[in-house]
């Protein structure tokens, strides 16, 4: 889910959006399967509206909630004080994770399993521009300040950075080691507070940190003795990759409010890495039962302490760290192995969900200050639930179930509503 903002939206301009994007997709022949260079990336480009023809937003216009279903295949457009389901899209093939947000509220950019990258406008839910970076998209991340879109590509073996006023192509970067052995994204992920992308990988031991201003500082690879006299291997150019060495590729990472440092998991699970994003290296490799996911996690202050917690997908604990010393805090018992936590300031709780067996579609809640779980939500029980957010001001827990939206108080867990998201569903083909 991901709060959107603004509206003035109609049924007539639901049906231009997919309207144009059924056409675009029916008129693919031209695009290129798999976009493995520049020139096919460029060919791909496809601009509907510019700037100058669009509304200009307005201040009074109400804010708005993007949800993504738990198939990946449909995207609603809800009323952010009522959550009354306003639009409701399909998409195929699936969205290759939650579509980030403009800062302003207005964009939001959909990126699809098969390397399809498209802006959309919240005010008026029309294209505005369109492009195809590869054929195998894991993971967009879009920049602090909105002006880059950065694509992770698992084929080929690809970062590809967009403008993201049109999604013009600025740089394709290929994924490679220093010995020429390539590979696929698994992720990557804005770190505003460093004015920097960070890309993880599936083959390499490598993590890459790429910094989005606008007039970056040359990366130094090796060993530099003077800075001034411009000593040692140079880097320049935009998105140049200042390069984490890792003892062995580790896809799945978690990374703290300051994005300092980011903690991952091996694919063993036997072991957690911390990476100190300056340093370029693990600083601390801290044993941990099970097979805990680093992608899972949540980070909070408990007792003025800085601590992070990660779900374990084969045991029924979740481990709480201290951000501090890197040392294991407590392990919380819970009923069952769960994947996913989530949590806000404004709630005493974190959700822990995830779930399969018995506790399939509930939600286990921890309390922040004792770490003791204090009960069980469970919307509905055996169904598969997707990861649970909170609004904007933190008062509502929302879950979306099947083709459900089901509202908590994050502070008394009560339900609130459920609201049915197909009452907005139109009868156009999927997109």
């Amino acid at each position: 889910m991901r709060r959107a903002g603004r509206d003035g939206i109609g049924r007539a301009a639901l049906a231009l959006v997919l309207a144009a994007w059924i056409a675009a997709a029916r008129a693919g022949a031209g695009v290129p399967a798999v976009p493995g260079d520049d020139a096919a990336i460029r060919a791909s480009h496809v601009v509907h509206a510019t700037p100058e023809g669009m509304p200009a937003d307005a201040a009074d216009l109400r804010t708005r909630v993007l949800l993504v279903d738990p198939d990946e295949r449909h995207l609603s457009l809800l009323d952010g004080e009522t959550y009354a389901p306003l639009r409701r899209i399909a998409l195929d093939p699936a969205l290759a994770g939650a579509p980030p947000v403009s800062p302003d509220g207005r964009f939001a950019f959909l990126a699809t399993r098969d390397g399809r990258v498209r802006k959309l406008d919240l005010l008026t839910l029309r294209s505005v521009a369109e492009i195809r970076v590869g054929s195998a998209l894991h993971s967009v991340a879009l920049s602090g300040d909105g002006r880059v879109l950065m694509a992770g590509n698992a084929a080929p073996h690809t970062l590809v950075a967009l403008d993201a006023r049109d999604l013009a192509l600025i740089r394709r970067i290929a994924v490679r080691n220093k010995d020429g052995i390539t590979s696929r994204v698994a992720r990557v992920v804005d770190a505003t507070p460093r004015q920097s992308f960070i890309a993880t990988f599936s083959d390499i031991p490598e993590a890459w940190e790429m910094s989005w201003e606008a007039n970056p500082q040359p990366v130094y690879e090796g060993l530099v003795h003077d800075f001034k006299l411009r000593e040692g291997h140079i880097v320049e150019g935009p998105f140049a990759p200042r390069r984490s060495r890792l003892d062995l590729p580790i896809a799945d990472f978690f990374f703290e409010p300051s994005f300092e440092h980011m903690l991952g998991v091996p694919p063993d699970g036997a072991t957690a890495h911390v990476v100190h994003l300056d340093v370029r290296r693990a600083i601390r490799r801290t044993p941990l039962p099970g097979r805990p996911h680093a992608g899972g996690g949540a980070a909070w202050e408990r007792a003025g302490r800085p601590v992070l917690a990660l779900p374990n997908c084969a045991e029924g604990v979740v481990s709480v760290l201290d951000r501090a010393t890197w040392q294991v805090v407590r392990h919380v018992a819970v009923d069952a192995p769960g994947c996913a936590l989530a949590h806000h300031d404004a709630s005493p709780y974190v959700w822990l969900g995830g779930f399969d067996g018995a506790l399939r579609g509930c939600f286990v809640v921890i309390d922040k200050a004792t770490l003791e779980a204090a009960g069980r939500v469970c919307p509905q029980p055996g169904a598969v639930a997707a990861r649970l957010v909170f609004s904007r001001d933190g008062r509502h827990a929302l879950a979306s179930v099947g083709s459900t939206l089901v509202v908590y108080d994050s502070a008394t867990l009560r339900e609130v509503k459920r609201v049915p998201l197909q009452a907005a569903s139109l009868a156009e083909p999927d997109i």
